[in-house]
Protein backbone atom coordinates (compact mmCIF):
# COMPACT_ATOMS: atom_id res chain seq x y z
CA UNK A 1 0.00 0.00 0.00
CA UNK A 2 1.38 3.78 -0.84
CA UNK A 3 -0.40 6.47 0.53
CA UNK A 4 0.15 10.49 0.40
CA UNK A 5 -1.76 13.40 1.58
CA UNK A 6 -4.82 12.63 -1.09
CA UNK A 7 -3.85 9.32 -2.80
CA UNK A 8 -3.28 5.79 -2.10
CA UNK A 9 -2.50 2.98 -3.92
CA UNK A 10 -3.33 -1.17 -3.02
CA UNK A 11 -1.82 -3.81 -5.09
CA UNK A 12 -3.17 -6.89 -5.28
CA UNK A 13 -2.00 -10.07 -7.15
CA UNK A 14 -4.90 -10.04 -8.92
CA UNK A 15 -5.24 -6.48 -9.46
CA UNK A 16 -4.74 -3.07 -7.99
CA UNK A 17 -6.77 -0.14 -7.12
CA UNK A 18 -5.98 3.47 -6.84
CA UNK A 19 -8.10 6.50 -4.61
CA UNK A 20 -7.64 10.29 -4.63
CA UNK A 21 -9.68 12.80 -2.66
CA UNK A 22 -10.61 16.07 -3.86
CA UNK A 23 -12.67 18.92 -2.35
CA UNK A 24 -16.04 16.72 -2.13
CA UNK A 25 -15.58 14.14 -4.14
CA UNK A 26 -13.43 10.68 -4.03
CA UNK A 27 -12.43 8.72 -7.28
CA UNK A 28 -11.17 5.36 -7.27
CA UNK A 29 -9.54 3.67 -9.96
CA UNK A 30 -9.78 -0.62 -10.27
CA UNK A 31 -7.39 -2.62 -12.96
CA UNK A 32 -7.30 -5.85 -13.19
CA UNK A 33 -6.21 -8.60 -15.47
CA UNK A 34 -9.55 -10.23 -16.54
CA UNK A 35 -13.36 -9.31 -15.78
CA UNK A 36 -13.89 -11.45 -12.35
CA UNK A 37 -11.04 -9.96 -10.80
CA UNK A 38 -11.85 -6.43 -11.03
CA UNK A 39 -15.53 -7.55 -10.20
CA UNK A 40 -13.85 -9.03 -6.80
CA UNK A 41 -12.14 -5.52 -6.71
CA UNK A 42 -14.86 -3.18 -7.42
CA UNK A 43 -16.81 -5.41 -4.62
CA UNK A 44 -14.28 -4.88 -2.24
CA UNK A 45 -13.65 -1.41 -2.73
CA UNK A 46 -17.05 -1.05 -2.47
CA UNK A 47 -17.91 -2.25 0.47
CA UNK A 48 -14.96 -1.12 2.35
CA UNK A 49 -15.51 2.55 1.31
CA UNK A 50 -19.79 2.23 2.20
CA UNK A 51 -18.58 1.03 5.84
CA UNK A 52 -16.46 3.92 6.32
CA UNK A 53 -18.86 6.56 4.51
CA UNK A 54 -22.34 5.01 6.61
CA UNK A 55 -23.01 8.13 8.22
CA UNK A 56 -22.20 10.96 4.52
CA UNK A 57 -24.70 8.33 3.08
CA UNK A 58 -21.53 7.67 0.60
CA UNK A 59 -22.75 5.95 -2.53
CA UNK A 60 -20.38 4.47 -4.87
CA UNK A 61 -20.62 4.41 -8.54
CA UNK A 62 -18.60 2.60 -10.88
CA UNK A 63 -18.21 3.62 -14.55
CA UNK A 64 -16.07 2.48 -17.42
CA UNK A 65 -13.49 4.94 -19.11
CA UNK A 66 -14.23 6.59 -22.63
CA UNK A 67 -13.54 4.75 -25.33
CA UNK A 68 -13.74 1.13 -23.77
CA UNK A 69 -15.85 -1.32 -24.62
Amino acid sequence: MECSGTEGAVSLNWGQWTVRAFPGLLTARAEAADQESLRRIQDLLTARLQKFGRREHLTVNWRRPAGDA
